[in-house]
């Protein structure tokens, strides 16, 4: 069975926002390897936030602080929108990195995010290694694009 891994991220009024990605079957033998894929997941996503990360569960609670973040920017109400396809079965599925770090990250004066950036570059290269199809917990998936959104949760 695949494994669900969640992220909350905090913003600056102490909202919090999550997301889930699905990764391979976490066992005896790979779980140093997922902890380690998962780490870089972790690390990629606090480059696109000014938000804090503030927990992550990999079927365990890894993660869980209290933190604050400092920037007034940090709110859960502006996020990343990422698409990603499932390389076999081509479906789309998308999550939402909430509290975005704009700076150096968008593509010239739009909403669209710069996937070549550095932030992007290391967060696609974690996502597409570490997370599966959340309907097939064996599929990899590709990152397609990002965009900046406004959300009212």
């Amino acid at each position: 069975m695949s494994t669900r891994n969640q992220f909350q991220i905090t913003d600056y009024t102490d909202e919090k926002s999550s997301f889930a990605v699905i990764s391979i079957t976490a066992n005896a033998g790979n779980l140093a390897a997922q902890q380690t894929a998962a780490a870089a997941l972790f690390a990629a996503i606090e480059d696109l936030t000014i938000g804090e990360v503030t927990k992550q569960i990999m079927g365990l609670e890894i993660y869980n602080t209290p933190a604050l973040p400092t920037n007034a920017f940090a709110q859960r109400e502006i996020k990343w929108l990422v698409y990603y396809v499932g390389d076999s079965s081509g479906k789309v599925f998308t999550i939402e990195i909430a509290a975005p770090d704009v700076t150096d990250n968008l593509n010239g004066n739009t909403d669209l995010a710069d996937l070549s950036s550095t932030d992007w570059a290391a967060f696609v290269t974690a996502f597409e290694s570490f997370a599966r199809s959340p309907e097939n917990g064996t599929e990899t998936v590709t990152v397609t694009k990002a965009r900046l959104v406004g959300r009212n949760i």
